[in-house]
């Protein structure tokens, strides 16, 4: 397995739609688009990880009361 400091070149052809979003993501976290890029299939790993481990993935937020209330359930990646 390939080391985390071994670089490998990748060239990729997105949509108008992806690359925009890409390049808003970009410039909202202040980081370069492969760094965006790299950072989401990190997060699409450990996601599918969790998933095989039974847990569901998704977002929520504390409502007022500080109790946990499920907002959205990420499907159809895995």
């Amino acid at each position: 397995m390939a080391q985390d400091t071994d670089k490998v070149r990748l060239t990729l052809e997105l949509n108008a739609r992806i690359n925009d979003e890409l390049e808003l993501l970009a410039h909202k976290s202040g980081r370069s688009k492969a760094e965006i890029i790299r950072l989401g299939l990190d997060m699409l790993s450990k996601a599918n990880t969790a998933h095989e481990a039974g847990m569901t993935v998704g977002a929520w937020k504390e409502d007022e009361q500080a109790h946990v209330r499920k907002e959205r359930e990420f499907v159809g990646y895995f």
